[in-house]
């Protein structure tokens, strides 16, 4: 699914990396199909809940 993706732009980008790589880019993207998706928005309020000495606001 997704070496169709890159290969349309970049036939060697996919084929460099390593398998164990190309491997969690197809298991996340079936999981994000799967709607298993966590929004930007709640992974980023847990993580200022967990590291709240990190400056957020000027990683933008």
């Amino acid at each position: 699914m997704i070496k169709r993706k890159i290969k349309s732009t970049s036939d060697d980008y996919w084929d460099k990396l390593p398998e164990g790589v190309r491997n969690s880019i197809e298991v996340g993207l079936a999981q994000l199909d799967a709607g298993k998706g966590i929004p930007y928005e709640t992974v980023l309020k847990r993580v200022k809940k967990k590291y709240p000495f990190l400056n957020f606001e000027s990683a933008v």
